[in-house]
């Protein structure tokens, strides 16, 4: 699995969960810095990538097959790798796939909706 990281969301948790062993990148280092929502978005379907954002909005976008979105609603930055990561070990343990499907990922829960 590989996630992109959105402009919102602070690099250094692109490096967090780096060092935890997750393939991620973030939108700075691709040079998206300053891309609008869909240029991410169809950079992240060419690559097959998970897309982690704060912007609820780009739900708005799940039309596409096989897009998995992860959003973060009211994380703290220092928690925002943990908590990414704690969610994903956990789908993973459920055998639930983020194809097509939209993560909501609040402190203590998550929620997962199908596109």
């Amino acid at each position: 699995m590989h996630l992109l990281i959105d402009q919102n969301i602070p690099p250094r948790v692109a490096d967090e969960l780096s060092a935890l062993g997750y393939s991620v990148y973030h939108v700075s280092r691709v040079g998206l810095a300053q891309a609008s929502d869909p240029e991410i978005i169809r950079f992240a379907l060419q690559r097959g990538m998970t897309l982690v954002t704060q912007d609820p909005g780009l739900a708005l976008w799940m039309p596409y097959p096989h897009f998995g979105l992860l959003i973060l609603r009211r994380i703290p930055i220092p928690r925002m790798a943990a908590s990414i990561a704690e969610t994903l070990q956990d789908l993973n343990t459920k055998g639930i796939s983020l194809q097509n499907r939209i993560v909501m990922i609040e402190p203590g829960r998550y929620r997962v909706r199908m596109r």
